[in-house]
């Protein structure tokens, strides 16, 4: 099965995952748009690892939040520290299907809008419903919670395979104004949710130095 963060977590993830002959019932109400002919964003500045030949794409989400940092140092030049992310991921899966031109806008149109409430029911920008998490227990840990009262794929805790820089066009933060986008990625896990591509990433970098930053801040992004 395929998580695209596209798990496109503002930002978007594609959950690959699960076997062919091995997708369970509680994944009917998700795959109604046929999600598996969703095609995965390539316009990175150079292409992520493809996926696997065994997996199929079960998911694709935008994920909304920020990208967390320290600056824990008396040396204004050290860069900042990522200590994780925090976002809300909003079910796209049938926008990837049945209007990919939409799908590509929605981190844009998601970054401009106010950061999700712990209680959203969807997002504001477009009206899609919240299908999970994401979250770090720990700054190396990154877990995706792919579950609503709705719906249940599970979680998955991957790791990281690839990573390729944000294009060069790609939403630097709100108004298109901040430090950059954060990398596209593909992470990879053992279990039923086997990869998670992070793509079409706005916003999320943080300043290249420390210098007139607080010890920890965060950075506004979205992704598919």
């Amino acid at each position: 099965m395929m998580l695209q963060f596209y798990f496109v977590l503002t930002t978007c993830f594609k959950i690959l995952a699960f076997p062919f002959n091995d997708s369970p019932k509680h994944l009917e109400t998700w795959t109604a748009c046929k999600v598996e002919d969703a095609r995965l964003t390539t316009a990175a500045s150079s292409p992520l690892q493809p996926p696997s030949n065994d997996v199929k794409v079960k998911h694709v989400a935008i994920g909304r939040g920020s990208q967390n940092y320290t600056c824990l140092t008396n040396d204004p030049s050290a860069a900042p520290s990522s200590v994780g992310a925090l976002a809300t991921l909003f079910d796209a899966s049938c926008i990837a299907i049945k209007d990919p031109a939409k799908l590509a806008r929605l981190p844009k149109d998601a970054l401009q809008s106010k950061l999700p409430a712990d209680d959203s029911k969807t997002l504001t920008s477009s009206k899609i419903e919240v299908s999970g998490h994401h979250y770090f227990p720990d700054p190396q840990t990154p877990v995706f919670e792919l579950s609503t009262a709705a719906s249940n794929l599970g979680s998955v805790s991957p790791k990281k395979a690839d990573s390729k820089p944000a294009p060069p066009n790609a939403i630097a933060g709100k108004n298109n104004k901040g430090f950059g986008a954060v990398p596209w990625l593909k992470l990879i896990a053992n279990g039923d949710i086997k990869e998670v591509y992070r793509v079409n990433t706005a916003g999320g970098n943080p300043p290249k130095t420390c210098k007139d930053m607080p010890e920890t801040f965060v950075v506004q992004y979205a992704a598919e």
